[in-house]
């Protein structure tokens, strides 16, 4: 069995975008870790609103790099920030197997066993099923996406281009949501 580790970046959103991912990678018999030294495969969950988080999801990337020379670790990038540098990704970061944008989470473990890259897996989104969801801490609470995406497009914002349009979450897949991740003590 294959372990994957997930690194998220940035906003909350991301925390619950990788974990998902974690719940997807579940779903397909991957094991989970939070030790990258131990993985076989490492996903950093990427954001570039700003440009320190542009710089934070860089140098992470460079981070799991260095791993991947020492021990082989297969590396995904997922999220905004290929969004960003679609064009340039490859460039940038040569050494990098693969990656999806926020609309295609789910593809990531197809796109690991396939061992190939197709540039329409970035397409904006980010809402995503919930019923994979794996949570990433023992805290007693956590975030609910209730919503993705902007009607807006204002010309200093990249939002809509990295999430899509507005879209809200049904009241009921929330609430299936929330049941599922009810914490016992």
């Amino acid at each position: 069995m294959q372990k994957v580790a997930v690194l998220a970046l940035g906003c909350p959103k991301n925390t619950v975008e990788a974990e998902y991912l974690l719940g997807v990678f579940r779903s397909k018999g991957f094991e989970i870790t939070n030790n990258i030294e131990e993985a076989d495969i490492s996903v950093i969950h990427t954001c570039s609103f700003i440009k320190t988080a542009k710089e934070e999801s860089e140098k992470a990337i460079r981070g799991v790099l260095s791993v991947k020379k020492k021990n082989g670790l297969r590396v995904y990038v997922s999220g905004c920030l290929p969004q960003l540098l679609q064009n340039k990704m490859n460039s940038i970061f040569p050494e990098i197997d693969g990656y999806v944008g926020t609309g295609t989470l789910k593809e990531l473990p197809q796109l690991i066993f396939n061992k190939g890259f197709d540039k329409s897996l970035l397409p904006p989104g980010g809402l995503n099923e919930s019923k994979h969801r794996v949570l990433s801490s023992s805290l007693l609470s956590t975030y609910l996406k209730i919503a993705e995406g902007c009607w807006h497009k204002c010309s200093f914002c990249i939002i809509p281009s990295f999430r899509g349009n507005y879209e809200s979450r049904s009241i009921k897949s929330l609430v299936d949501e929330a049941k599922s991740l009810r914490i016992t003590a």
